[in-house]
C-alpha cells in the first residue's frame, strides 16, 4: 500500500508541474502598433476656422473595387486525366503518279 502511494504522490506532483509549466509558458496578448499605411482608406484633414481646430475625414476609396468583367476563357487543360495528345503528321504530303500495272501477254 505503501508503494501505491508513493506512485500517486509522483504522478500527482508531475501532474501540478505540468499545469504550473502551461500556465507560465501560454501567449499573453500584446498590443498591436498602428501602421501609417492603411491600405483603401484615406485621411484628410481640414482647417476650420473657429479656434483653428483640425477636423478629420476618413473616405473609403470604392473605386478600388471597379475592376473589369472578363469572360472565361475554357480550359487549357484537363489536370485529372494525363495523357499525351497524339502528335500532328508533320511530313509534307508528297503526292505520287500512280504506277501502272504492267500488261502480261499470255502466249
Amino acid at each position: 500500500m505503501n508503494r501505491q502511494k508513493q506512485i500517486l504522490f509522483a504522478l500527482l506532483a508531475i501532474l501540478v508541474l505540468a499545469l504550473v509549466y502551461a500556465f507560465w509558458s501560454s501567449p499573453e496578448q500584446e498590443r498591436v502598433v498602428k501602421s501609417p499605411d492603411r491600405g483603401a482608406v484615406t485621411e484628410t484633414r481640414q482647417q476650420t476656422g473657429a479656434g483653428n481646430r483640425t477636423v478629420s475625414t476618413q473616405t473609403v476609396q470604392l473605386d478600388l473595387l471597379d475592376f473589369e468583367k472578363r469572360k472565361y476563357g475554357g480550359y487549357k487543360r484537363d489536370i485529372f486525366n494525363f495523357y499525351r495528345p497524339k502528335p500532328k503528321n508533320t511530313k509534307p504530303v508528297v503526292e505520287t503518279k500512280p504506277v501502272a500495272k504492267p500488261v502480261v501477254v499470255k502466249p
